[in-house]
Formats: structure tokens, sequence, C-alpha cells
């Protein structure tokens, strides 16, 4: 079965998701980059559409920043959070470091319902700050939503800025990535829609909640901008490029993970990204989104392969195992 095939049989059931774009390159070149089915009923995908990509934001935002401010010596991985953020206390917590935020180690919860629990954003910011852990710092990778939030709140206090400007200032305009930005509605722009009646505002509920600003979701993207950005990832000279984003991060005990990406680490592994692709090359790094999207990359064959979906448009959760299975096969026909 071709590729065409492969996701045309895959729209046709109706229930993974109404449409997909996909790019796949090779450093700068680009070898494939074509989009299938709809947006919405009616409304055909169009190529470059902006895509809420959900998690995305946590390696593509968050990460990058978090790296600018550790190369500036305004932050350190080592760095305890509640040297930054006093309120965060609770058993063990005054152990936790920046590092294992990001490397999702620091033993919180996986996530939380803030946008469900209150009304008032002082109050969800004091819950956060107070939430238990779940188990020792360094003892258990859970992949925690919550941290990232945190390395949001301490980005934003050790700069005096928004995630939204500094993503626009120091990320997206060296980049050119002139598509991507936070909240897209604030200026008429239209995104891909991810329900009947949400489009251009983020899907995640903690994100709106949190004004867009709660950095475990909220950037908007198309997959050229998203391409840019890889290619800044492939340049081992660049000044936003760090080692550590293809560096593990965790004990060797635990689930790989980098400092804002999952790390494949063998052939034959279960990353999101299946066992084959980039020939099963160990050292790809990658990231998914809620919303059905993700991307993949090595460093070594210069792989790129970005899919970008709105799978909740069709369900909320009912479909996400089908989109894990299609996503593992999809990353094998580029291996």
């Amino acid at each position: 079965m071709d590729l065409d095939e492969f996701i045309t049989k895959e729209i046709a059931k109706g229930t993974t998701f109404p449409g997909i774009e996909i790019l796949y390159a090779k450093g700068d070149e680009v070898l494939l980059h074509k989009q299938w089915g709809d947006a919405r009923e009616g409304e055909k995908l169009a190529k470059n559409s902006l895509f809420d990509l959900a998690s995305l934001t946590k390696p593509i935002v968050i990460g990058t920043l978090l790296m600018m401010l550790v190369k500036q010596k305004l932050l350190d991985l080592d760095d305890k959070v509640e040297k930054y953020i006093p309120e965060f206390i609770g058993d063990y917590k005054s152990a936790i470091t920046l590092g294992q935020l990001a490397s999702h180690s620091s033993g919180l919860p996986a996530d939380y319902k803030f946008y469900m629990n209150f009304t008032e954003l002082n109050a969800a910011y004091a819950h956060l700050f107070a939430m238990p852990l779940e188990c020792k710092p360094g003892s258990q990778m859970i992949y925690s939503c919550l941290g990232y939030m945190l390395l949001a709140e301490i980005i934003r206090r050790v700069t005096g800025s928004t995630l939204a400007r500094l993503f626009a200032d120091e990320i997206a305009a060296p980049l050119g990535m002139n598509d991507s930005l936070f909240t897209p509605a604030k200026i008429g722009r239209d995104a891909v829609p991810t329900s009947v009646n949400l489009q251009s505002i983020v899907h995640d509920g903690n994100a709106r909640m949190f004004e867009g600003e709660s950095g475990n979701a909220g950037l908007f993207a198309t997959a050229s901008d998203l391409h840019k950005y890889a290619k800044m990832l492939l340049n081992q000279d660049h000044p936003l490029n760090n080692s550590v984003f293809f560096q593990n991060q965790n004990s060797i005990s635990l689930t790989p993970r980098t400092i804002g990406w999952e790390l494949k680490t063998s052939k034959n592994d279960d990353s999101s990204c299946g066992p084959d692709f980039a020939q099963g090359e160990i050292g790809s790094i990658g990231h998914t989104g809620f919303t059905g999207t993700s991307m993949w990359l090595n460093p070594y064959t210069k792989e790129v392969l970005i899919a970008l979906s709105n799978r909740v448009y069709l369900s909320h959760d009912a479909n996400i195992a089908a989109m894990k299975v299609f996503r593992r096969d999809l990353h094998g026909y580029f291996g």
C-alpha cells in the first residue's frame, strides 16, 4: 500500500481524523509536503494550514526559552524551583530542579484540570504551587503538564515578559516563523478547528484557563514554520540550539527524556514514532500534541517528519489509540 492509499483509507474510517498535512524533509530539502482530507465537513484542508500544536508547545517554546536563559546565565538546570517560586512548598519539593521539571522526573502528577475546579486565576496558580507530589523527585518519569506550567511561570518571572512575546521575539522572528503565534483569534487569524465550536483558540482547557500562557500548550503553527524550527535543531551552530535537546537527562532506570523531547534510544523502543523512523536510527527526538500533531527528526540522517491533524475535531479521546497506531505506521513509511 502506498502512502496516499494508507492515509486515504485512514480518513475514510471517519474516526481517526478528518484531515492531515505531512511534511517530510532531509535537512533543507523538502521531499514531500501534502495534505489530505478536510479541515471540517465541507471544507478541504489547505496546505500550510494553521494548527493548534497542543503539547508541541513544551519543547518548541518552553524548552527553547529555558535553554536560551541558561545560556544567558539567568537560569541553571540545577537551580531549585523554590528559588524562583518560593510558594512552591511541600514534602520533597525543595529538592526539585528546573532540569527535573523539563525531563518529567520531578515527581509531579501528570495533570490537573484547573479549568474544571477554578474560575479565578490566582487561586489556580496557588493550587499549582501547592500541588503534592506523586513520587519522590528523580524516582520516576511521569510525563507532567504541571512541570511545564511551572517552567512557564519561572520564565515569566525571570524575564518579566509573556510567553507569547518571548516566543515572537526570541524564536519566531530569528527563525522566520512568520505564521506561528499564540491565540490567533486575537488577530482574526483562522486556524484549523479543533471542535465544531472551537477555532483559533487553544483547545487545552488549562491553557485557556491560564489565558494561553500555561506553557503546556498554546502555540499554533504551520508545517513550513515547524520545518524552519527543525532546521535550527539540525544546525549545531545555531544560537538557539543546544546539545541537551538530544541528550538523555534522566537516570538509566527511567524512561529517557531530553530537555523538552522524547528520545529514541533503541531500534525497537516504544517511542511515538515507532521502531522504523530514520531507518531505526537511535538518537531521534520528537514530540506529539493531544490535538493530533507530531514532529520527529534525526540529527544523523537529517530526516524531519511533521504530521499535523485535528484529531480532536472527531473525538476528545475515543480515537487516541487509533491515532497512536496510525502515527507509528506513518513513520514506518519513512523508515
